[in-house]
């Protein structure tokens, strides 16, 4: 049976981050997800990470359309790219910072020649409604497009004791998969790892 142009496309990108089953990709949403703090004075400057990120030959780069907008001529054609389209600054309040918003759109990946687009799903979140909704929308624009669709699923919530357990982890993984993600990112787990601070 002939295969549809989405099909084929989806293939194609997804076997140019997945090299060998497996991916090394550099997330850089840190600056909207944490402000300016987490930056060092010498690498404040997107495009000095950018920079030593493709040299290191990583085999994708997770960021914004904004960053990716401002560093195209260091990873184009050399690295693939994912866009990330939700996003949530910690400058909300405190009640609200497990709701992921709008932070872009899969017709800018597409602009941007993206080879995937990524969104995080809060799993356990009080939120978790609001995030699914978005999350289908970019999963089903992403499939017209023959996108592949990363989500971050993250086990988060006044539930949930500790987001780093194993069996939460799995929970969340399944959900990703149930959800229709192509592809997962989501917690490290390990017997000797104690709960750290949260970051994404």
């Amino acid at each position: 049976m002939r295969r549809s142009f989405n099909e084929i496309g989806k293939e194609i990108r997804l076997n140019k981050i997945l090299k060998n089953n497996r991916a090394l990709v550099f997330a850089f949403d840190h600056g909207v997800e944490h402000g300016p703090k987490d930056f060092p004075e010498d690498i404040i400057d997107p495009r000095v990470i950018i920079r030593k990120v493709v040299e290191a030959e990583v085999d994708a780069i997770m960021t914004t359309v904004g960053i990716a907008s401002m560093t195209y001529d260091l990873w184009g054609g050399k690295i693939p790219l994912i866009i990330k389209i939700t996003g949530k600054t910690s400058l909300r309040p405190e009640q609200q910072r497990l709701l992921q918003s709008v932070f872009g759109y899969v017709r800018d990946a597409v602009a941007l020649g993206a080879d995937a687009v990524a969104a995080t799903v809060y799993w356990g979140s009080e939120y978790e409604d609001q995030m699914l909704n978005t999350w289908f929308t970019i999963r089903l624009t992403a499939e017209r497009f023959g996108l592949p669709a990363l989500q971050l699923a993250y086990p988060r919530g006044s539930a949930i004791k500790n987001m780093y357990d194993k069996e939460v982890v799995k929970y969340g993984v399944r959900a990703a998969i149930e959800s229709g993600a192509d592809l997962i990112k989501t917690y490290y787990t390990c017997l000797l790892y104690t709960s750290p601070s949260p970051r994404d």
